[in-house]
């Protein structure tokens, strides 16, 4: 890995949901398979397609790169299978419940939930075990935006919760409910639909970035009750420092450029009509953001495990000329989880290199850093070329809604 060889991942199985989908923004996600509860919540939460890879890392002593796995692997596989199968059986009965529902209202509509699951179950084989912490995180949201075939897409980590007023207002736009239709009259497009978005790429490539917070209390059961809700409780829970912009205690680079009070002002009395508004990109920005499935950069598989992953596609696509606008209704809210091993060995060697320098010496930490201060250069030079997986490319030719694909860049 180190030596920035992709990854060599199989896909074992792919499910789709019977239900059709109910908007035109797939929510795109990626996870080892021991988050499918995430994957549970996250679908729950969401009204529209989401596409999900599923990584499933496997460890056989002695391989030489086969994949032929052991009676222990292929039970773990069996198991993992199954689970697939009650999530998608149980989210399809969901889906199907809210579409027979057929709300009145916008106000029902932020009720909604039940997403219609695309799922890829992929699988690599490690002759060591410690290789199975090498997540290949940018391989897996490749694979996983293979899965969308809307117009848009929100390439979201499967531990962020998408607002329901985000689905409220793509919503609004399958049912009708942008204005008084009756007469015949034009409507003009709700901010933040998904017909607005679509049209705003007609004046050049534009991504709509979802403000992302996280508790400071409450746990997962407080993310899920803010996701549920609108802009007031978020203010509400901010004052009770329950919630905080994503990441702005430890890395406020990361999200700053969003401008959160100006988000949050939006609508209310005595601020700014809801309307997305645009950013200037800061070094070390990485939003999650809804953008056009066919123009959107895809992500670089040289980055594995943690660290600089989705910064790299963000800066990348600033150099291109991709405006930054904020979305004047959505969010996102992190569900608290358990650490992850990438992470921990990543952050581990980061921290613990400040007493002692010569843990940098050939970490994953160290390569990570050093491969991406050479893409900065390089993007900054305009001659970064992102590397993708073959397997990705052979897939674009072959399947239907990504034959037109030239570029993948």
């Amino acid at each position: 890995m180190l030596k920035d060889v992709p990854p060599c991942l199989a896909a074992k199985r792919a499910w789709w949901s019977s239900q059709p989908a109910r908007h035109s923004v797939t929510l795109i996600t990626q996870l080892s398979a021991d988050r499918l509860p995430a994957l549970r919540a996250q679908c729950a939460a969401w009204s529209g397609p989401l596409a999900a890879a599923v990584y499933l890392p496997l460890h056989n002593p002695g391989d030489s790169g086969a994949l032929q796995l052991s009676s222990v692997n292929t039970d773990r596989m069996q198991a993992v299978m199954n689970s697939i199968d009650t999530l998608l059986q149980d989210t399809d009965t969901a889906a199907a419940a809210a579409t027979a529902a057929a709300p009145a209202a916008v106000g029902d509509l932020q009720r909604l939930g039940g997403c219609q699951l695309r799922v890829l179950l992929v699988y690599e084989v490690h002759a060591q075990e410690k290789a199975t912490a090498l997540y290949p995180v940018n391989s897996l949201r490749n694979f996983a935006r293979l899965l969308a075939d809307t117009p848009l897409i929100a390439n979201i980590d499967v531990d962020m919760l998408p607002s329901a007023s985000l689905s409220a207002t793509l919503l609004a736009d399958v049912v009708g409910m942008v204005g008084d239709t009756a007469a015949g009259s034009t409507v003009p497009l709700n901010p933040g639909s998904a017909a607005s978005m679509v049209a705003a790429q007609q004046q050049g490539s534009t991504v709509f970035v979802l403000p992302a917070f996280e508790t400071a209390c409450g746990g997962p059961a407080l993310a899920d009750q803010i996701a549920r809700s609108g802009k007031a409780a978020v203010a509400e829970a901010m004052r009770q420092e329950c919630l905080a912009p994503f990441r702005a205690r430890v890395a406020v680079a990361c999200h700053n450029a969003t401008d959160f009070p100006r988000w949050l002002s939006m609508g209310q009395p005595g601020g700014e009509a809801l309307e997305a508004y645009q950013v200037d990109y800061q070094t070390s920005f990485e939003p999650w953001f809804i953008s056009s499935r066919s123009a959107t950069a895809w992500f670089d598989v040289r980055y594995r495990g943690y660290g600089k992953n989705k910064i790299q596609q963000v800066a990348h696509m600033a150099s291109q000329g991709v405006r930054f606008r904020v979305h004047p209704t959505g969010f996102l809210v992190h569900r608290p989880h358990t650490e992850s091993q990438a992470r921990k060995i990543f952050l581990r060697v980061k921290f613990k290199s400040r007493r002692n320098a010569g843990l940098l010496e050939g970490s994953l930490f160290q390569h990570v850093e050093q491969m991406w201060l050479r893409h900065l250069q390089e993007i900054q030079q305009g001659t970064f070329q992102v590397v993708v997986d073959n397997d990705l490319v052979a897939c674009l030719k072959q399947l239907p809604w990504w034959r037109n694909m030239t570029t993948y860049s």
